[in-house]
């Protein structure tokens, strides 16, 4: 799982535990604290100081030379399908993205992510949920459907082989295309648990070849695949967030900056049309935490506050 905060570490210095640098910390201790110090760089950006920061017994070096934030910190995005992922992003997160292929998928995935955060005492519309989405746009299904085979026939097997490795680590250099993959395990994975449960579950159910998961996994990724014409990719658009599956979409041109391109000029228009997306920026909301309707996090103390567990510590950034 990972936190990704606009800017993560302080100008200067390195973060430390008791003294010693991260690196050198023992791989158990970073496991087991993992969460604390993705946390420490929020403290940073929430506030100024011109003093070395210390949280709890962890120091990072300082001073930041920038300004607070005028949205407080810039918006928290994870990506992370584990169990862990889930809690760590009902807590902090406010945007989340993620690898989807079925609307079943989806609503499971979005409704646990909700789950996660009433627990964590947060509103459970705080967390956006933005799988990826692939659009092949045409101007008739036909010629939408070309595009995509097009685009498939230039897959090389040896380009899905090194893909599948990245996201589970099998070594597949030695399978001819239309050989029978090794089914993979439900658990022990530590990878991409998104893109390795989608394999998994693709090999499980057939597709079971690099010539078959070419047309599932090699061009996409892993991600959603909308064939058809700017009306007919708004459908399921509209479709997957009337139904609460979705906040909205991570949108993956296949083609830059030609598929863009396509999607803005014909699909946007659509979704504008049909009053699902904004014509204009909100007036008076000039941040994305803004556009996102995000509530605004509790001022962080500066760092000679860190230490003494008052509101704005590690221990409490994250819980407003």
């Amino acid at each position: 799982m990972t936190a990704i905060l606009g800017l993560v570490t302080p100008t200067s210095g390195e973060i430390r535990l008791d003294g010693l640098p991260w690196s050198s910390v023992p791989e158990r201790e970073r496991r087991a604290r993992r969460e604390q110090v993705q946390l420490v760089p929020q403290d940073t950006l929430s506030s100024f100081d011109p003093e070395p920061g210390r949280s709890g017994r962890f120091t990072f070096g300082g001073p930041l030379d920038l300004p607070r934030s005028p949205q407080g910190r810039p918006v928290i995005v994870q990506a992370g399908r584990s169990p862990a992922g889930i809690v760590f992003a009902g807590r902090y997160a406010e945007v989340v993205f993620t690898v989807q292929q079925t609307f079943e998928e989806a609503k499971s995935f979005r409704d646990a992510l909700r789950a996660a955060a009433r627990d964590a005492g947060r509103p459970p519309e705080d967390i956006r949920v933005l799988p990826g989405l692939w659009p092949f746009v045409g101007s008739t299904g036909t010629e939408a459907r070309r595009l995509y085979d097009e685009l498939e026939e230039l897959v090389l097997p040896a380009q899905v082989a090194h893909q599948i490795a990245n996201f589970t680590g099998l070594d597949l250099s030695g399978y001819d295309y239309d050989e029978i993959l090794p089914e993979l395990p439900a658990r022990g994975f530590q990878g991409q648990q998104g893109r390795y449960e989608s394999l998994r579950r693709l090999i499980g159910s057939g597709q079971n070849t690099l010539r078959k998961l070419r047309k599932q996994f090699g061009t996409s990724r892993g991600h959603q695949v909308v064939i058809g014409t700017p009306e007919q990719i708004a459908d399921s658009i509209i479709d997957w967030y009337d139904r609460g599956a979705v906040d909205g979409f991570s949108i993956q041109p296949p083609i830059l900056p030609h598929g863009l391109e396509l999607f803005v000029d014909q699909v946007v228009p659509e979704l504008q049309r049909r009053k699902v997306f904004h014509t204009d920026y909100a007036p008076g909301a000039p941040t994305s935490r803004d556009q996102l309707r995000a509530s605004r996090p509790i001022p962080v103390p500066v760092a000679a506050d860190f230490a003494s567990g008052r509101p704005g510590s590690v221990d409490n950034v994250g819980s407003s």
